[in-house]
């Protein structure tokens, strides 16, 4: 490339970088979408007209500890048992908790991680111990992302198995919330803020619990004391129009098989019902960043809210470089510092020995 050709080039490229519009204003993260799928994040900013959408990303993208973080799927090494192999190794004495080695084969399947793209940090969500492959065929495993709030991400681990010999598949779910914060997985509620949560939820919970068993089988019913049974399996974050936190909890009570609903897996019907009872280690998301709020409250947005972060000064060029976008140039006119007149400036004094030198 002659230079003439290498100088028109630069001018182009210039040209196109001077259009790309500098962000200047406040910054906020918001992760919407349907109650399932990956959804996808919006990079709100300030402005004099109030918040605009700058650039949105697939997936959950949120700020916290100074930078952003990404939910990304990753393929994992998975063992799964060949049934036929199994039986034929070790006929009567198969035992499903110990397979033999020589009937194990890895699988890859797609889980999730969550990732800083800044500092390349990686914190995993999770993965199956063991699949099996029955008459059905072999088992499979997902990782679903719940929701977000500060710097706390739930997600749901669902596999589905059919144990070597079983009369049918099976359908589990384990519930899973990781503080970016502390690095790894949370229990994030204490057992004194269980009790509480079962005994302000239960009554919700077995009404909505008694009323689709009703709709299904109007001959059916439950008793009252079924409501003891019930248990606290999982919580996910929703807001509610003024931008405060009212998470959604997760109550179950076993069931037969064949009448469970699947919504936290087979042998069991659940209800997801709101409380406004927020345990302490969600204390840091209690409230959606401004900017946010004032977004869903002009557009009247229809999708759930599923996350959201302020992104401060730490993560700001760290999530402008992620969503490809530029930093504003500098401005003389933000510049408060008192500069001196040119008349004003002293004359220089003669040079002396040892001037410039560090001070002892």
């Amino acid at each position: 490339m002659n230079r003439r050709n290498l100088l028109t080039l630069c001018l182009i490229l210039t040209a196109g970088l001077s259009a790309a519009p500098a962000l200047a204003g406040e910054l906020s993260l918001a992760w919407t979408g349907p109650e399932t799928g990956p959804g996808e994040t919006m990079l709100l900013e300030s402005t004099p007209t109030g918040p605009e959408v700058r650039a949105t990303m697939k997936g959950l993208v949120f700020a916290a500890m100074g930078q952003p973080w990404v939910v990304r799927d990753k393929v994992f090494p998975v063992s799964h048992v060949d049934c036929a192999c199994a039986w034929k190794v070790a006929g009567d004495d198969y035992d499903p908790d110990n397979p033999p080695k020589k009937c194990l084969r890895t699988v890859k399947m797609k889980g999730v991680e969550l990732f800083a793209p800044a500092t390349g940090k990686v914190i995993p969500v999770g993965k199956p111990a063991l699949l099996f492959g029955g008459e059905e065929g072999g088992g499979t495993w997902e990782v679903e992302v719940l929701g977000q709030a500060g710097s706390v991400v739930f997600f749901a681990d669902r596999t589905w198995n059919h144990t070597c010999g079983a009369a049918h598949g099976n359908a589990t779910a384990e519930f899973i919330a990781i503080d970016v914060a502390k690095g790894r997985a949370i229990r994030p509620w204490t057992d004194s803020e269980e009790i509480e949560l079962l005994r302000l939820g239960h009554r919700a919970a077995f009404q909505t619990i008694a009323d689709a068993v009703r709709r299904d089988d109007p001959e059916r019913k439950m008793e009252a004391d079924d409501a003891s049974q019930l248990t606290l399996q999982a919580m996910t974050p929703r807001w509610n129009a003024e931008g405060l936190l009212v998470p959604q909890y997760l109550f179950q009570i076993e069931w037969d098989y064949a009448s469970s609903d699947g919504t936290w897996g087979d042998y069991s019907r659940s209800a997801w019902v709101p409380l406004e009872t927020i345990p302490a280690a969600l204390s840091t998301g209690t409230r959606q960043p401004p900017l946010v709020r004032d977004w869903f409250a002009k557009h009247a947005y229809k999708a759930e809210r599923r996350g959201a972060s302020i992104v401060d000064e730490i993560a700001r060029n760290a999530v402008l470089k992620l969503f490809g976008k530029r930093l504003p140039p500098p401005d003389a006119s933000l510049d408060t510092r008192v500069r001196p007149k040119t008349d004003d400036v002293p004359a220089k004094r003669p040079s002396r020995p040892g001037a410039g030198r560090p001070g002892r």
